[in-house]
């Protein structure tokens, strides 16, 4: 092997990983939105959310190997990429549940 196939491992030549910005996926969230909305439950749609969607996409980004703060940014983005999706419907409300956190997405 030639020192120039090396370089190629050498993390100095690194690039950056930029992911796709995660309130732009509108496609997505309009699917994830879709879904929710078609659960009988509010408990049916945060499962869906906890179990399908947010492992789905947290896995993702590990795989890319983004640090853990940039993976909590991007799940946050494309989570309020969700809730505008849901107002837009018409079918998303701010109450918030017994532990103080908000409901589905």
């Amino acid at each position: 092997m030639s020192n120039r196939q090396f370089e190629l491992f050498n993390q100095e030549n690194s690039a950056q990983i930029i992911p796709f910005p995660s309130e732009r996926l509108i496609g997505k969230a309009r699917h994830v939105v879709e879904v929710i909305m078609s659960k009988k439950s509010t408990a049916a749609a945060n499962s869906y959310w906890q179990t399908s969607v947010l492992k789905h996409f947290i896995a993702r980004l590990e795989a890319l190997g983004f640090s853990k703060s940039r993976i909590d940014n991007e799940v946050h983005r494309f989570h309020d990429a969700v809730c505008r999706e849901l107002v837009r419907r018409g079918w998303f409300h701010s109450d918030k549940n017994q532990n103080g956190s908000d409901g589905v997405a």
